[in-house]
């Protein structure tokens, strides 16, 4: 179904990271169903690094393996709600947050 030549070099040594509903995915790949995948970070500082590189080329890979759509999420508002402040004189710095996710954006 997909345009891949061969398995992604993590999958051929057996190296995982984590994932999320994996079977129910390869489920409906059998039956033919359709599916999407989905990848993200929260930022949390204003630039990527090769770190944050992995977990969007394995998943691009599998975008190509199943021919499906991808979905990138920044979740800016997450980070927030585990990571964010409240003063009663400054208010919330979610706009810190939200500068966080445009940069890491741009990367």
């Amino acid at each position: 179904r997909g345009r891949v030549p061969h398995l992604h070099r993590f999958l051929r040594r057996n190296i995982f990271f984590s994932h999320r509903d994996l079977t129910n995915l390869l489920d409906c790949v059998e039956q033919k169903q359709p599916i999407y995948l989905y990848t993200g970070r929260g930022p949390s500082s204003t630039a990527m690094h090769l770190g944050h590189l992995i977990p969007f080329l394995f998943t691009q890979w599998l975008q190509q393996a199943f021919d499906c759509p991808l979905v990138i999420q920044m979740t800016d508002d997450e980070k927030f709600l585990f990571k964010g402040e409240y003063t009663d004189e400054t208010g919330d710095n979610l706009e810190h947050f939200q500068s966080l996710t445009m940069e890491n954006a741009r990367d």
